[in-house]
């Protein structure tokens, strides 16, 4: 039977397209490069327990659409918010000392402070239109005390390029995406403990067509049809199509569509960017460090920032450090071996935990960028670019050909549900 719809990629986007379409009565077939479904979503046993290499959290779980899925699947979910929803952390020095409590609670102050400065300049500017000026501009501006400067620094590091996974110098001022899930659905964010995301995953795919390891290459819309080309030369057909691929494939030209799609689309492609969040797991033989609390923070002026370490043995059975990196210290780091990124990572969890915590007994990493089939971990806003150029790409194209993936969403973006929400925006505009 040809299907309604053809979908290609089975990340969240694509499968939360299928999910709607198959909940209206109408088949769908998507078409995913990997060897499993998921995309970013992506759960691997590490050291006996399934961590999460990719999405890790689901966030404003009060209301987030995902909750009945997560609820179906059982998932074990305890509450484990960042620092800046007031979540507690513990952050140490380049010399190990540990701050106290009345430490952290006057950089909160000082960094509150910054805030407010960064958001007064970025309003000037968007009231001028100097829509091309970023965030490290700004920062330029915010006179920030030199005894400050880089715990503040940490801040920006922890709460902004982490979070928008690139640098201060790479993100729009007036527009970097103040993601407004906490508002909208929930001040909480849950971690699933013990499974990771794979068994929600499992509830996002179920009852839909999936055909794996079907790497496309062209999308062709016609008078009455799409057809899909795979890199094997097999050509598909279906009314309507929804391509659900990241915003890096894209960018990098590996799907050729004809007619080529719109200026205005394909100039807003061109503005956005695929920024880059990636994760360091390491399996120690014993937990040395605290268990208290979910995230460590280091200060650190080195520009290898290991600024930000997730305890992940506060809440499963097993010795595991999450160390995370983002924008140019990760681009950089994905070129690194092993042993180096490794030992990187480990002068600095020592300066936290002691001089004698031992090697790790296992190690995985990510490289989302060198990733073909991702190429970046999610986009974000660049000087230039406006929130309204994720509408653009996400425009239909004559009525058959559609658009989902989180950067086409700018209510949620970077989030897994932001990302499902687009693909059910994309199949209910196919639907008509």
């Amino acid at each position: 039977m040809n299907p309604d719809v053809l979908i290609v990629g089975a990340g969240a986007a694509g499968l939360g397209a299928a999910q709607t379409l198959r909940a209206c009565g109408r088949t769908s077939l998507v078409l995913e490069a990997r060897d499993r479904v998921g995309g970013r979503i992506w759960t691997e046993t590490i050291g006996g327990v399934p961590v999460d290499l990719g999405a890790a959290w689901i966030h404003g779980y009060e209301r987030n659409p995902l909750r009945p899925l997560a609820e179906a699947a059982r998932l074990r979910l305890v509450r484990s918010d960042t620092p800046d929803l007031g979540a507690p952390y513990r952050l140490y020095a380049a010399d190990g000392r540990e701050w106290s409590r009345a430490e952290r609670d006057a950089l909160e102050h000082v960094y509150a402070d910054v805030q407010s400065r960064l958001e007064m300049t970025a309003a000037e500017w968007r009231a001028t239109g100097q829509h091309n000026r970023s965030l490290g501009d700004a920062l330029a501006h915010a006179s920030v005390p030199d005894e400050w400067r880089v715990a503040v620094e940490y801040k920006l590091l922890s709460e902004v390029v982490h979070e928008y996974a690139d640098d201060l110098g790479a993100l729009s001022a007036t527009a970097f995406d103040d993601d407004p899930t906490a508002t909208l659905f929930g001040p909480h964010d849950m971690l699933p403990v013990g499974t990771g995301y794979a068994p929600l995953l499992s509830q996002m795919a179920g009852g839909i067509e999936i055909r794996l390891n079907q790497v496309a290459t062209a999308v062709s819309v016609e008078t009455e049809s799409v057809t899909v080309t795979l890199a094997s030369g097999e050509q598909l057909s279906a009314p309507r199509c929804i391509v659900a691929l990241p915003l890096g494939v894209l960018q990098a030209g590996l799907i050729a569509f004809a007619p080529e799609l719109p200026d205005a689309q394909r100039n807003a492609l061109a503005r956005l960017e695929a920024g880059v969040l990636d994760k360091l797991v390491l399996v120690f033989p014993r937990v040395q460090w605290p268990l208290d609390v979910d995230w460590f923070g280091l200060l650190t002026p080195e520009t290898e920032r290991w600024c930000q370490w997730v305890n992940l043995a506060r809440h499963c059975d097993a010795p595991i450090l999450i160390g995370e990196l983002a924008g140019a210290f990760a681009r950089r780091a994905e070129t690194w071996s092993d042993e180096t990124i490794v030992g990187s990572a480990l002068s600095a969890v020592r300066r936290m935990f002691g001089a004698d915590l031992p090697e790790p007994v296992a190690v995985r990493r990510t490289r989302w960028l060198q990733d073909p089939f991702a190429r970046g971990s999610y986009a974000h806003l660049p000087p230039g670019a406006r929130a309204s150029d994720r509408d653009l790409v996400a425009a239909p194209h004559r009525e058959r050909l559609f658009f989902a993936g989180e950067h086409t969403y700018r209510h949620c973006p970077t989030n897994v549900h932001g990302a499902w929400l687009s693909g059910v925006r994309a199949a209910t505009h196919c639907l008509g």
